[in-house]
C-alpha cells in the first residue's frame, strides 16, 4: 500500500497525500518495540538520475571514440596534450544534466524534512469535512476525522505522542533512506557499465584485427595487451567511476541549496563538475605513473608485457580504495564518515605503502605528511569525553562578555595550530630539494629548535598578500604554491575571526542598550511624576542589581519565535517538573499526556518578582495556584488567623507560577 502511495504522488516530496503519513506511522507502530521495522524505499523522482548516469557515460565514451582515432593520426599514439582534456570537457558536458537532477532531487528531500518538522495533526485534510459531511443527496456523512482520532488516541495514547512519532520515527525512516541510502554500489557500477562493454568490445575487435584466431597467420598480438585493457576496464568501471558518482552525491548532498540567481545555480553546477573532473584526469595522472619503473616486479616488466604489472597495481589500489568506502561508510556520506573515522586511519597508511613500494621514498613523505590531518580528531575526543556538554552548559550561565573572550581564545588557539601546520609544510617544502629556502638559509643540518624556529619566522614572513610578488619569486613551484594555500588561508581565517569578534561585540552592545533602555524609561517617568528621593534611590538599587535580568525572554515571545509543536514540546519539559512536587496534579498529568501538554502551555504563566515583594495577603478570594520555581517563599503572621507571603533571601528575583 505505501508503494502505491508513494508510485502516484505527483509532489515532489512524496508526502502531499497526508494519510500516507498516518499508514507508515501505524506500520512503525505494528511492529514489536524490540524490533525495527524494515522499510524500502524507491522515490520515482530518482528515475532520471539513474537514467542519465549511464546515458552521459555512454555519450562521453561515443564521442571519445570518434574523435581519438583522428586524433591519433594526427598526434600519434601518445596524444594526452589533446585526449586528456577532449576526455575532461565531454564528461563535463555529458554529466551536467546528473549533476542538476541530483541537486534537485535533495532539494525535495530538503522539502519533506519541514513539512516533516512541522507536522500536526490538524493540518491534515479530510474530504468529509471539507463537504460539511455531507453526501450529494444531503445525507450525513460519518466524520473520518473523528475515527481516524480516535485510532491514533487508542494506539499512541494522545495526538501529541502520535505527532511526536512523526516527527521523530517516521521523519528518522524517510529521511534516512531518502537523503542517506539510496544509492547503493550495485546501482553505482550499473550506472557504469557502459564503460565496461566499451572494453570488451575494444578486446575483442583488437583480436580480430590482429587475426588471433585464425591457425597458421603470424600475429604481433600479445595476450599481455588485452589482459591489460580487462584490468584497465574492471578499474575504472567498478572502481574509479563508482567513487567518482559517490563523490558526486556528496557534493550534491552538500551544495544542494537553490541559488538566488539562475547564473549562480548553474556556477554551483559547473563547480561540482570541476573537481570530479579534476579527480578524473589525476587518476589517468596516477595510472601513468604506474605504468613507470615504481612498480616493475621484473626488469622492464612495463615494457615487455604491454603496461600490465603498472596497470594491476593502479587496479588494486582503486578497487580497495573503492571497497573500503562502500563497505565502511556506504555509498553516501562520505565526508562525514571521514571527518569521524578517517583520521584515525591515516597514520598506518605509510606503513601500507612501505609494503608495497618501499623505494618511493617522495610517496612515503607525502602520506607522513597526511598525519597532520590527526590534529582533525580533536572534536571528536571533545565530544567523547563529555567536555563539550559541559562547557556549553557552563557558558549557557557566563555573560556575553566571558563568551566572546572565550570565543577569541578559541580562535587563538586554532590559529596557533594552523601556524604550526603552515610551519611544518613550509619546512617540508623548503627542505625537498637543494634549491629550496631551506639549504638558502643554511639551516638543513641546523638543531631542531633553530629549524622550527627559522620555519616559524619564514611562515609568518609569507602570510601577509603584500608579498605576492616576492612569493612568486621563489625557487621552486612547491613553495610558490605553499605560499598561495597559506596566504589564502589566512585571509579566510582572518575574515572568519572578524565576523565573530563583530557579532559578539554588537550582541553586547544591543544588550546594554536594552539594559540602558529600562534606566532611561524610568528615570523619563520620574520627571513626569516627582517621588520623594528615598524612593528614586530604591529604584536606582534595583535597576543596577537586576539590570541583567531586564526583559528576560517570557512564554509569549517564544511562542512568537517557534511553530506550535515546538513550543507546546519546550513548555513541557521546561515546566512539567513545575507540578512533580504536587502529588495530585503529578499523578493525574502521568495518566493524560495531553494534559501536561495543555496545562503548561496555556495554563501556566509566568510571574518574576523581586526580594521583599507581597505574593498574597489575607482578604481577596484565591485566583491562581502559585508554584515556586526558583528561590524560596517565606510566610509571615500578621495577625490571628492570618498570614501572608512574602518573597525572601532571593537576590535578583525570582520567578513563581
Amino acid at each position: 500500500m505505501l508503494g502505491v502511495h508513494f508510485g502516484r504522488t505527483r509532489n515532489t516530496t512524496s508526502t502531499s497525500n497526508r494519510s500516507l503519513r498516518f499508514e507508515l506511522a501505524a506500520f512503525l507502530h505494528s511492529r514489536p518495540a524490540n524490533k525495527k521495522a524494515r522499510i524500502i524505499i524507491r522515490p520515482t523522482v530518482m528515475g532520471p538520475v539513474f537514467i542519465s548516469l549511464p546515458a552521459g557515460l555512454s555519450f562521453v565514451i561515443l564521442l571519445l571514440s570518434l574523435a581519438q582515432r583522428p586524433a591519433a593520426e594526427v598526434h600519434g599514439n601518445e596524444n594526452h596534450e589533446f585526449v586528456w582534456p577532449l576526455m575532461g570537457l565531454l564528461a563535463f558536458a555529458g554529466f551536467y544534466v546528473s549533476v542538476a537532477a541530483l541537486r534537485a532531487y535533495f532539494r525535495s528531500v530538503d522539502e519533506l524534512r519541514t513539512q516533516l518538522s512541522t507536522f500536526t495533526v490538524a493540518d491534515s485534510l479530510c474530504w468529509c469535512c471539507s463537504t460539511g459531511h455531507l453526501t450529494e443527496a444531503g445525507e450525513r456523512l460519518i466524520c473520518d476525522r473523528k475515527v481516524i482520532y480516535s485510532c491514533i488516541i487508542s494506539w499512541f495514547g494522545s495526538l501529541e505522542s502520535f505527532e511526536k512519532k512523526v516527527r521523530t520515527e517516521v521523519q528518522e525512516n524517510l529521511l534516512g533512506q531518502l537523503s542517506r541510502q539510496v544509492f547503493t554500489y550495485k546501482q553505482l557500477a550499473a550506472a557504469s557499465l557502459p564503460l565496461l562493454w566499451s572494453t570488451f568490445y575494444d578486446i575483442t575487435t583488437e583480436g580480430a584485427l590482429h587475426n588471433i584466431w585464425v591457425e597458421g597467420l603470424e600475429s604481433n598480438w600479445h595476450w599481455a595487451g588485452d589482459l591489460r585493457r580487462l584490468v584497465r576496464g574492471i578499474a575504472w568501471g567498478l572502481g574509479i567511476l563508482p567513487l567518482m558518482f559517490c563523490l558526486a552525491v556528496n557534493l550534491a548532498w552538500l551544495l544542494r541549496g537553490r541559488r538566488k540567481a539562475g547564473c549562480r545555480d548553474i556556477l554551483t553546477n559547473c563547480f561540482i563538475l570541476l573537481i570530479l573532473v579534476a579527480l578524473f584526469l589525476g587518476c589517468l595522472s596516477f595510472e601513468t605513473w604506474c605504468w613507470g619503473t615504481h612498480f616493475d616486479f621484473v626488469t622492464d616488466g612495463n615494457h615487455w608485457y604491454n603496461l600490465l604489472p603498472g596497470s594491476c597495481v593502479f587496479a588494486i589500489i582503486m578497487l580497495s580504495l573503492t571497497a573500503g568506502t562502500f563497505l565502511c561508510i556506504g555509498p553516501i556520506d562520505a565526508f562525514g564518515f571521514a571527518q569521524r573515522r578517517g583520521r584515525g586511519n591515516v597514520p598506518v597508511t605509510p606503513t601500507f605503502i612501505d609494503l608495497i613500494n618501499p623505494g618511493s621514498s617522495t610517496m612515503q613523505a607525502f602520506l607522513r605528511a597526511l598525519q597532520l590531518l590527526r590534529v582533525l580528531q580533536i572534536p571528536a575526543w571533545y565530544r567523547i569525553t563529555g567536555f563539550e556538554s559541559g562547557v556549553r552548559e557552563w557558558l549557557r550561565h557566563r555573560s556575553r562578555e566571558f563568551r566572546a573572550f572565550w570565543n577569541v581564545m578559541c580562535l587563538c588557539v586554532l590559529g596557533c595550530l594552523f601556524l604550526h601546520c603552515l610551519t611544518c609544510v613550509w619546512f617540508a617544502a623548503g627542505h625537498r630539494t637543494s634549491r629550496g629556502w631551506v639549504y638558502a638559509h643554511g639551516i638543513d643540518d641546523a638543531s631542531w629548535t633553530t629549524q622550527y624556529q627559522h620555519s616559524l619566522e619564514w611562515a609568518m614572513a609569507r602570510l601577509p598578500p603584500s608579498r605576492m610578488t616576492e612569493n612568486m619569486q621563489l625557487e621552486t613551484s612547491v613553495e610558490k604554491l605553499v605560499s598561495l594555500m597559506g596566504t589564502g588561508l589566512m585571509m579566510l581565517f582572518g575574515s572568519i575571526f572578524t565576523s565573530m569578534v563583530t557579532n559578539d561585540i554588537s550582541d553586547i552592545r544591543r544588550v546594554r542598550r536594552q539594559q540602558k533602555e529600562a534606566e532611561y524609561q524610568v528615570s523619563d517617568y520620574l520627571m513626569m511624576y516627582p517621588v520623594s528621593s528615598e524612593l528614586q534611590v530604591q529604584l536606582r538599587e534595583y535597576l543596577q542589581r537586576n539590570k541583567s535580568k531586564i526583559q528576560q525572554p517570557s512564554k509569549q515571545e517564544m511562542r512568537n519565535v517557534l511553530p506550535q509543536f515546538l513550543y507546546r514540546e519546550l513548555c513541557r519539559e521546561a515546566l512539567g517538573p513545575v507540578f512533580a512536587e504536587h502529588r495530585f496534579l503529578d499523578t493525574l498529568l502521568k495518566k493524560h499526556a495531553g494534559l501536561q501538554y495543555e496545562l503548561c502551555a496555556n495554563g501556566l504563566e509566568e510571574v518574576r518578582v523581586v526580594p521583599e515583594e507581597t505574593l498574597f495577603s489575607p482578604g481577596p478570594h484565591c485566583e491562581n495556584m502559585l508554584f515556586v520555581v526558583g528561590g524560596k517563599v517565606a510566610y509571615r503572621r500578621l495577625a490571628e488567623g492570618c498570614g501572608s507571603g512574602t518573597r525572601e533571601n532571593l537576590p535578583g528575583g525570582g520567578r513563581m507560577k
